[in-house]
């Protein structure tokens, strides 16, 4: 699974934030967790992707971009719902 923030921002965005349910994750171009599945392929000054190898059921929950800059903060979030075959 691929998710992709997208952004466009003046200023310039200093900060952005990936987290699941609330739990910062990734940082610009850090990993705040210790998961080898979770990458970030591509950040730079407009987007910043992030991938999850393997994806299970326990990777379902409320996925949300955060972005700041020196004027403020914005975020989105996205609900993925993974579904198995049973």
């Amino acid at each position: 699974m691929q998710l992709t923030c997208r952004y466009n921002a003046s200023p310039p965005v200093f900060e952005v934030l990936w987290k699941i349910n609330g739990t910062v994750i990734a940082r610009n171009t850090s990993l705040e967790i210790n998961d080898s599945r979770i990458t970030i392929p591509h950040y730079n000054k407009t987007q910043l992707q992030l991938n999850i190898l393997n994806t299970t059921s326990k990777d379902a929950g409320n996925y949300t971009c955060c972005v700041a800059n020196g004027v403020g903060y914005s975020s989105d979030t996205i609900v993925i719902v993974v579904e198995g075959v049973f």
